[in-house]
């Protein structure tokens, strides 16, 4: 008993009472912007894929497991036709409003139909 009151003061103090700090999490909502990643590399072994793209005026080369948190599948190959030198879209959501993930990114096996990013 004296153990527990002895820690019910710093238990108390230790919550944190202040509700004006933004409550982490949705509702929120992003601006898309797609940029063409052209593929340049794949590894059979593990169906994964690189690609490169060009972001805020520099190349830089992403994984298709690294943003996707998947490998592609066989079918996913096949029906797209990919392969090296295709180039695809990668998706940059930027947070407008709301407190989510800042930035993501992801790669969508959809044909690019331009060379340059576009806003959705």
């Amino acid at each position: 008993m004296k153990n527990l009151l002895f820690t019910l003061p710093f238990l108390v103090f230790s919550c944190n009472l202040d509700q004006k700090s933004p409550v982490v999490g949705g509702p929120c909502s992003y601006k898309t912007t797609y940029h063409p990643a052209r593929v340049v590399g794949f590894d059979s072994s593990q169906m994964d894929a690189l690609f490169e793209v060009n972001l805020h005026g520099k190349p830089d080369t992403f994984g298709y497991h690294e943003l996707n948190n998947a490998y592609l599948t066989p079918d996913e190959v096949k029906t797209t036709g990919f392969a090296v030198g295709n180039i695809y879209r990668l998706a940059h959501d930027g947070i407008e409003s709301g407190t989510c993930t800042p930035v993501i990114l992801r790669l969508e096996l959809v044909p690019s139909d331009s060379t340059t990013a576009t806003v959705k």
